[in-house]
C-alpha cells in the first residue's frame, strides 16, 4: 500500500479510530524527538490532521514491514500454504532449460478446472508495497489481501514465464518424504490432461514406457515432443505417432 492512498484503506480507517493506534503513533513521534506535548494535546492534533499523521506512521513503519515480510511472514505463510506454478507458453527455451533438466523432462498441458482459483502473476520493477496491517495489531496479521499480493508479484526479469499461480493449504496436498525433506504434490486428475509434451532431449530408452502410460492413463491427451525450429532459435511441438 502506498502512502498517498493509505487513508482510504478500510484497515487504516479502523486503526485511526483506535486509542492504541494513537498511543503508538504518539510514542513514535516522541521517540523521534519531535515536540508533541501531552497525549491529550496530541489527540487533538491527530483529530485535526489524521491523514498526515497516518502517512508519517506508514513511512516510519516501512523498515519494520520489510523485515517482517522477509522473515516471520514468509516462514509462517510457507508453513501453511503451497503454490502451484503454471505457464501459458509450452515452447519457452528458457523454461525447458530451467525446469526440465535441460530439455530431458516432460510438460503437461492441462485444462484448468472452474473451481481452481488462479492468480495471474504481475511483473514489476519494484517490490510490493504491502499493507500497514502487518505492523499495527488492531488489524489481523497475514490477511488474505496481503498474502495474495505477495504471491502474485514478481520481478520483471521473470516476465517471459507468463506465469499463473494457485494456492493450496498444505494439509490438502499429498506428502512425500525425500532426502530428509517433506515434499508436497497437487493431484492432477487424468481427465484434465490434454497434452503430454516431451523435451527435445527426452531419453529414448523411456519412450516405450511413456507411450504405454499415455495410452493407459491419458487416452484423451496428445503426445507431443519439442524439436528445434529449422531456421529460428525456437521450439516447435510435433505430434508423435
Amino acid at each position: 500500500m502506498r502512502s498517498d492512498n493509505v487513508i482510504q484503506h478500510s484497515g487504516v480507517k479502523r486503526m485511526m479510530k483506535g486509542k492504541d493506534f494513537r498511543r503508538q503513533l504518539y510514542e513514535m513521534i516522541r521517540a523521534q524527538g519531535e515536540p508533541v506535548g501531552s497525549f491529550k494535546d496530541f489527540r487533538k492534533k491527530f483529530a485535526a490532521n489524521r491523514e498526515e499523521y497516518v502517512k508519517q506512521a506508514v513511512e516510519h513503519a516501512r523498515p519494520k514491514i520489510s523485515a517482517y515480510v522477509k522473515g516471520p511472514f514468509v516462514r509462517e505463510f510457507s508453513s501453511k500454504f503451497g503454490i502451484l506454478c503454471l505457464t501459458e507458453i509450452p515452447d519457452s527455451i528458457l523454461m525447458w532449460s530451467h525446469y526440465s533438466s535441460g530439455h530431458t523432462g516432460i510438460a503437461l498441458g492441462i485444462e484448468i478446472p472452474p473451481h481452481w482459483k488462479m492468480l495471474k502473476v504481475k511483473y514489476s520493477n519494484t517490490n510490493t508495497r504491502v499493507s500497514i496491517r502487518l505492523v499495527w495489531p488492531e488489524d489481523p496479521i497475514g490477511t488474505e489481501e496481503t498474502s495474495l499480493e505477495l504471491v502474485r508479484t514478481k520481478s520483471k526479469h521473470w516476465a517471459y514465464e507468463e506465469e499463473w499461480r494457485a494456492l493450496s493449504p498444505l494439509e490438502k496436498l499429498q506428502q512425500e518424504a525425500r532426502g530428509g525433506r517433506t515434499l508436497y504434490f497437487a493431484t492432477i486428475r487424468p481427465e484434465i490432461v490434454k497434452e503430454i509434451i516431451l523435451g527435445l532431449r527426452f531419453p529414448e530408452q523411456h519412450m516405450a514406457e511413456i507411450r504405454a502410460l499415455c495410452k493407459g492413463k491419458f487416452p484423451q491427451a496428445q503426445l507431443l515432443q519439442a524439436s528445434l525450429h529449422e531456421s529460428d532459435f525456437a521450439l516447435v511441438m510435433k505430434q508423435l505417432a
